[in-house]
């Protein structure tokens, strides 16, 4: 979904990743192999925030964002198990994606 919302609201052509990253050559990025933390640098830089026009707060959403991305690699990376609230704290942020998709999606 935050893929999704960056081409459709940012564009590839004009995304300016913040820092170099190895998922990326030459000078336009493939959304596809971004990672989740390189995801939350584009949403960060307040250019690309403001393209978004998204009704939630730039820093308290990506305080959030990474919080969730935290999660996902201690998930991934390490086996580290989810507790309820982490669980929730995921579902809740999954929720907010899913409205703000719908609401940016093609008629």
């Amino acid at each position: 979904m935050l893929r999704t919302l960056i081409e459709t609201k940012i564009g590839v052509d004009t995304l300016k990743i913040p820092e170099p990253s190895p998922f990326v050559e030459g000078t336009t990025p493939e959304l596809d192999k971004l990672t989740l933390g390189e995801l939350l640098g584009i949403i960060q830089s307040p250019d690309n925030w403001s393209k978004l026009d998204l009704p939630y707060d730039r820093d308290s959403f990506c305080r959030q964002l990474d919080k969730i991305r935290d999660y996902r690699n201690g998930l991934m990376h390490f086996r580290e198990e989810l507790d309820a609230e982490e669980s929730d704290e995921i579902r809740n942020f999954c929720d907010m994606m899913r409205k703000v998709a719908s609401q940016t999606s093609p008629a």
